[in-house]
Formats: structure tokens, C-alpha cells, sequence
């Protein structure tokens, strides 16, 4: 028979490893949530940013549209609707208009955005 001493740690024991348990198990769903915010945050920014490329793009397409000799350069972009651009992005042109008779070619026109 064991004494009450030796009982006492044995429940002292299992408390020790459920609460070491429980810890882990604690750490591991907190740290699940805090990647998935940052997750979160880096897909808005994402998409925030791809939102921003298509509309430089179209604004590049309607200056060329408008006028066939436009080169490429930085698009400004308002985004916060004050009528002043805060955002940028650098769209080119392929070929570029420095080429003769690049106006009369078919080109290609791409965007890109840091964020």
C-alpha cells in the first residue's frame, strides 16, 4: 500500500503534465491566430495592390487611346479621394515609343506595384 506522500505526488505528477499540456495546446491556438491575422493583412495589401495595377492600366489604355504617341511612364492613382494621387505605378510599354513606328505596332502594356 502506498502512503499518502507517494499519492501526493502522483496527483502532484499528473497535474504537472496536464497543465504542461494544456499550455501546449494554449500556444499552439494562439499562435495559429496570429498568423492567420497577418495572413489576412498580407492578402489586403494584396489585393489592394492588384485593385491599383488594373486601374493603371486602364488609365494607360485610355491615354493611348486618346493619343497614339503617349510613352509610358508613372500613373498617379487618388485613393483616397482628396483629387490628389497617392498611390503610383509604373506601367511600360512594349515596344517601347522611342522605336520608329512604334505607334503603329500593336503593344503590350504591363503594370507593376510595390507594396
Amino acid at each position: 500500500m502506498r502512503t499518502r506522500c507517494e499519492r501526493g505526488m502522483i496527483l502532484l505528477g499528473m497535474a504537472l503534465v496536464t497543465a504542461v499540456a494544456a499550455a501546449i495546446v494554449t500556444f499552439g491556438l494562439l499562435f495559429a491566430s496570429v498568423s492567420e491575422s497577418r495572413q489576412s493583412a498580407v492578402l489586403s495589401r494584396r489585393t489592394q495592390a492588384r485593385y491599383l495595377t488594373e486601374s493603371a492600366l486602364v488609365i494607360a489604355r485610355e491615354r493611348l487611346w486618346q493619343d497614339p504617341t503617349w510613352c509610358a511612364g508613372p500613373v498617379g492613382l487618388d485613393t483616397d479621394g482628396d483629387g490628389l494621387p497617392d498611390r503610383t505605378v509604373a506601367v511600360t510599354l512594349n515596344p517601347p515609343c522611342t522605336v520608329p513606328g512604334a505607334e503603329n505596332q500593336r503593344r503590350t502594356i504591363s503594370a507593376r506595384v510595390v507594396y
